[in-house]
């Protein structure tokens, strides 16, 4: 799982730069001296105060995969049980204690 921390890292880096956050504040979050807090926010596209699954596949697609497609299937599904697992309410929303919980575990 620690590679998925790591794309979590690097979507976090391409959607700073996506949403208006600047190349130093996107390098932060690259160099790890980012919070996770901090690599939250970046996901957060909406602003609300939580990622929901269409924010978190968003950045994903936005990533792509290591060959530079999107998702298919099976690696969509991978990433689901990702996001069910990381949402322990159940609620389909991740929230910044939730993200940086999970985070910390892998």
């Amino acid at each position: 799982m620690k590679g998925f921390v790591m794309f979590l890292t690097i979507v976090a880096v391409v959607a700073t730069l996506a949403f208006g956050g600047g190349l130093a504040k996107a390098m932060d979050t690259y160099n790890g001296t980012a919070t996770c807090d901090e690599r939250f926010k970046a996901l957060d596209t909406e602003n609300n105060g939580y990622i929901n699954y269409g924010e978190f596949r968003a950045a994903y697609d936005g990533v792509g995969t290591r060959s530079g497609r999107p998702a298919g299937p099976s690696e969509a599904g991978k990433y689901y049980s990702v996001f069910t697992a990381m949402n322990t309410s159940g609620d389909g929303r991740l929230t910044p204690q939730q993200f940086c919980a999970w985070e910390a575990d892998h």
